[in-house]
């Protein structure tokens, strides 16, 4: 699991000490994180790198010898290897096709199982700091959702408000992953001094194109209550089709691991509860934009479960 730590009230000095002193987001890779990789590449670049030495010492000795000769054939007998290596040597990966496929069955059942029970509001994530517990609460309401006293319970039927399941997001996965394999901090936003959107897309393009990468770059941009993620030439475009196929509600009311990531750090990170209002996936560019909505209720700071 990703840390998303919020500091104590009157930590602040603390606070801006950690935030000058390091990124916002600081990852340490376990050794085994990866799996053992194809190591011919760095073999590669090493003997392409002794050949220029070889043949730098050749020139500035000037010298017409047997000794010369033996360096240049030498050097270039080490750049021919590396060439023939790296021309028929693979790194080992994942094919993003096989990963695409493990989630899509999980995410259209889990969205049937909330059609059955008459529960049709989109997928909203309530951070920890609003719930009281040790991680962000994924909350599918039955209607109109505004924000509301979280209750320790899987079933919420107050009628006053708004009734609804309370789940884990499907994400909790890659947030243990991110958590168990990285030494990761993650200041919590700060309204007066920092730009959420700008912290927001440099924190999930670490986490999407660097740590995991998943996709070419991500962009972010605010449009009133809605934030607007949208990530370029998305390897796991596969799994939403199927996802699609099935109903583009389910995207909505059952996100699958990616879209839940981004929804549930934003939530962590802002301190506020959001909804994911729509997903849109592009087949021919094969792009993902996550839309998420900022609820008008979010916390006031005077306790768990205290909204406005």
């Amino acid at each position: 699991m990703r840390i998303f730590q919020r500091l104590l009230p009157g930590k602040k000095d603390l606070r801006k000490k950690e935030r000058k002193n390091s990124k916002t987001l600081a990852f340490k890779r376990s050794p085994n994180f990866y799996g053992e990789f194809n190591t011919f590449p760095a073999v590669s670049v090493i003997l392409i790198g002794l050949s220029v030495i070889l043949l730098a010492t050749a020139l500035l000795t000037n010298e017409n010898d047997f000794t010369t000769a033996v360096l240049v054939v030498v050097a270039l007998a080490n750049f021919l290897t590396a060439l023939i290596i790296s021309a028929f040597t693979e790194t080992k990966g994942i094919n993003p096709l096989f990963s695409s496929m493990l989630y899509p069955p999980l995410i259209i059942s889990r969205a049937k199982f909330f059609s059955e029970l008459n529960v049709f509001g989109d997928a909203c994530f309530i951070p920890k700091e609003v719930a009281g517990s040790d991680d962000t609460i994924q909350f599918n309401p039955t209607g109109e959702y505004k924000g509301f006293d979280y209750k320790k319970e899987m079933f919420s039927t107050d009628t006053k408000k708004t009734a609804g399941i309370f789940t884990t997001p499907s994400s909790e996965s890659l947030m243990l992953c991110l958590k168990n394999d990285y030494s990761l901090s993650l200041l919590h936003y700060e309204e007066e001094t920092s730009d959420l959107t700008e912290e927001l897309k440099e924190i999930t393009k670490e986490i999407f194109c660097e740590s995991f990468p998943l996709c070419e770059d991500v962009t972010l941009t605010q449009n009133g209550d809605e934030m607007i993620f949208s990530l370029k030439a998305f390897a796991l475009t596969d799994g939403c089709r199927i996802v699609r196929d099935e109903s583009p509600k389910c995207c909505t009311a059952s996100p699958c691991p990616i879209c839940s990531l981004i929804a549930a750090a934003t939530a962590e990170y802002s301190g506020k509860i959001v909804s994911v209002s729509a997903v849109r996936p592009d087949f021919k560019k094969g792009d993902l934009t996550v839309i998420l909505k900022v609820l008008s209720h979010q916390p006031t700071g005077e306790g768990h479960g205290s909204l406005n």
